[in-house]
């Protein structure tokens, strides 16, 4: 007995690649389609809770620069501009597109070290704060 998911690949019932309700195990080829459609609709249910309260631009790179910005300021760590380059696994263009709005928007400041020229630091304005306060009741609650 045959059954297909999503009306792609026909896959035994039997198969490891199967629950016995016919859902998709980790080892599906499907598997990195339904995470993806659970964490969309995560990311959705967030976004529906706090409104347009984080600012993702509807972007990926926007998303994981909060979430990184977010996580450092839960530990109260400062977050150099280079940090943001060698931490995301985007383009380094990408990041800098999207730092940019960010500025421009009121959600952070770039501001050079007292120390060294060189090094920038992000900081997150009380708007941004505010954000990171709304996404943390949302997803611990």
């Amino acid at each position: 007995m045959l059954q297909s998911y999503r009306g792609q690949n026909e896959i035994a019932l039997n198969s490891p690649l199967l629950r016995a309700d016919g859902t998709p195990t980790a080892e599906s080829p499907h598997f990195s389609d339904r995470l993806r459609t659970s964490a969309a609709i995560s990311l959705q249910s967030i976004r529906e809770a706090i409104g347009d309260g984080i600012p993702t631009y509807g972007s990926l790179i926007g998303l994981e620069i909060f979430l990184f910005l977010c996580e450092r300021e839960l530990q109260a760590q400062p977050v150099r501009l280079k940090d943001l380059y060698l931490e995301l696994t985007r383009s380094q263009g990408g990041v800098r597109r999207l730092v940019r709005q960010l500025e421009g928007d009121g959600w952070i400041q770039i501001r050079p070290s007292e120390q060294d020229r060189r090094t920038h630091f992000v900081i997150p304005t009380a708007r941004l704060r505010k954000a990171f306060a709304a996404f943390m009741s949302v997803t611990n609650g």
